[in-house]
């Protein structure tokens, strides 16, 4: 038996409108930022709130460092800024929700592997999507992120408490990350990057009928 773990974001959930959303939500408070300007901000202090920082931290080093101070700051919610940034994880892309569904008809066990803070947690964990999964590890609940080897064995420690046992090779993982691709590599896991729905589908595919 094989089982397939994915990554969420850039994986199963396309980015789509998450950076326009958030800053709309910037703009409503009366501030304008450029796109490129709150993408380094937001990228640049990302790890520390995928490990478990909490919001009003994260977004409040974000708000810091793209210049609005401390009084600036109190005419924008957190919690709106974080709702919004977790709520893009709540749909799949329509390709990959199909391959989940189809991985689903066939009863291959369906794990999730994620670097995501909590409101993202959150988002996942209230979604209609999240039903097809039988187990998750996410960084912030775990406090280790991809690609450190020990998220891995984690991870497979999980699948094998929800799924039963099931070799290092025969689990299947994409991620849309090269260092994490390696990682999973090096932890015996048959890892791909990710190229989209279809190309996973044949990867599994392949997979499946050497069974």
């Amino acid at each position: 038996m094989i089982s397939v773990i994915f990554d969420i974001g850039r994986v199963l959930v396309p980015e789509g409108q998450r950076v326009p959303m958030l800053l709309a939500v910037l703009a409503d408070a009366g501030f304008q930022i450029s796109e490129q300007d709150f993408n380094e901000a937001y990228w640049g202090l990302r790890d520390e709130y995928d490990l478990g920082l909490a919001d009003e931290k994260y977004w409040g080093s974000v708000l810091s460092q793209l210049g609005l101070t401390k009084e600036q700051q109190s005419q924008v919610s957190y919690h709106e800024l974080a709702s919004v940034d977790g709520s893009r994880n709540a749909v799949l892309g329509a390709e990959s929700a199909e391959l989940v569904q189809w991985l689903a008809s066939l009863d291959v066990p369906l794990a999730l592997l994620s670097n995501a803070p909590v409101s993202m947690v959150k988002a996942v964990r209230a979604s209609q999507w999240n039903q097809y999964f039988k187990a998750a590890v996410f960084s912030s609940e775990v406090g280790v992120a991809k690609p450190d080897p020990e998220i891995y064995r984690i991870a497979h420690a999980k699948v094998t408490e929800r799924i039963g046992e099931i070799p290092a090779e025969d689990i299947i993982f994409f991620d849309d990350r090269e260092k994490n691709i390696r990682a999973a590599v090096d932890a015996g896991w048959d890892a791909y990057l990710w190229e989209g729905a279809d190309r996973a589908r044949a990867v599994i595919n392949n997979r499946l009928n050497e069974l």
